[in-house]
């Protein structure tokens, strides 16, 4: 694996969500996750085993996806994604961790078509960030449950790839708490933290606030291809933002001897 400069297609990255969620659909109105249109609903529950440094982890994660043409207008209005918003500041774990799980579909998916249509997610993506997303998705990144804040990462991670909010995100305080879940953490959740690092990294002024964080140990112990800490695409990125640093080191001078 080479060094790579420059931001993959995330299309990559929201094909594995597709291949890794999208698996298994049902009729039933039973969702965790509250009806967003009156159509037509599919529902995807997805049962994942994911490895944590104390063995392996359990979990029911349930999708709602929406396949009706007419209602997802609704989907994306401003009104929606500020109840969400609001959602994610209640005292209630369970109805943060709904809200964020919402807010994670609409920036990732577009509800017409599984495989994803990327104009219409950065369309999604726009729409949450204006709505004054990123602040309250921090605010559960640093003190929300653990599903809440898987979902928050994210959430931030799809928002990172707008060049309007690296900046927005980095200043936020946003960094040291995505640092904060690449040691423990979910197989998924590490690969979505370092992920959003690598993308907040290109915004120059992010790259000191990730190594004050302490990543760079991390990043190493991730890279590890003996370590069963993270997925490939998660050593990838790990691998990719060192050398984002290394790159920083050498133009200043600091890496030479």
């Amino acid at each position: 694996m080479t060094c790579q400069g420059g931001q993959k297609n995330e299309m990559n990255e929201l094909a594995e969500i597709s291949s890794e969620g999208l698996g298994t659909f049902s009729s039933t109105n039973e969702s965790g996750i509250s009806p967003w249109i009156t159509g037509k609903q599919l529902q995807v529950s997805e049962t994942k085993i994911e490895e944590t440094l104390n063995g392996n982890h359990n979990y029911n994660r349930t999708y709602s996806s929406a396949f009706s043409g007419s209602g997802c207008d609704d989907l994306t209005t401003s009104s929606h994604v500020k109840k969400l918003l609001d959602n994610l500041q209640s005292l209630s774990n369970e109805v943060q961790t709904k809200s964020a799980t919402e807010l994670r579909l609409l920036a990732k998916h577009n509800m017409e078509n599984p495989l994803l249509n990327l104009s219409i997610n950065e369309d999604n993506k726009a729409k949450i960030a204006k709505s004054g997303a990123i602040e309250p998705l921090v605010r559960v990144l640093k003190s929300g449950n653990d599903g809440a804040k898987e979902n928050s990462t994210a959430s931030l991670f799809s928002l990172s790839v707008l060049e309007e909010c690296k900046a927005r995100i980095g200043r936020s305080g946003a960094v040291k708490a995505l640092v904060n879940l690449l040691y423990p953490g979910t197989l998924r959740g590490k690969k979505d933290a370092v992920t959003a690092l690598f993308n907040l990294s290109i915004f120059h002024e992010n790259k000191a606030r990730i190594g004050q964080a302490g990543a760079v140990k991390y990043l190493v112990e991730l890279m590890d291809p003996e370590s069963e800490m993270g997925t490939p695409r998660a050593k990838e990125k790990a691998q990719q933002l060192l050398c984002h640093f290394a790159i920083k080191e050498s133009a200043t001078g600091k890496g030479k001897t």
